[in-house]
């Protein structure tokens, strides 16, 4: 955060977060940062995989970060399909 040009662009990226999030239906469950390395932590809930995809886009999140998308389900969601 050093950098202005990257400061400007985070704050634009946060700024928006919440509005692209309840157009695309997808919910915020948690939004951590961990400033020593870098890191920041968005946990969703959404109707779908491309949604989760279609909103890092949008709120432009690959244009200077390394993102991991991973799907996730509650166990029990797991254990009630395959058990």
């Amino acid at each position: 955060m050093y950098n202005d040009k990257v400061r400007k662009k985070f704050k634009e990226q946060y700024s928006k977060m919440k509005e692209v999030a309840a157009r695309l239906e997808v919910k915020i469950l948690i939004n951590l940062s961990v400033a020593l390395d870098h890191t920041i932590l968005v946990v969703v809930e959404a109707p779908s995989i491309q949604a989760v995809e279609n909103f890092v886009m949008e709120i432009g999140a690959v244009s200077f970060n390394t993102l991991t998308v991973r799907h996730a389900q509650y166990s029990e969601d797991f254990m009630k399909r395959f058990f």
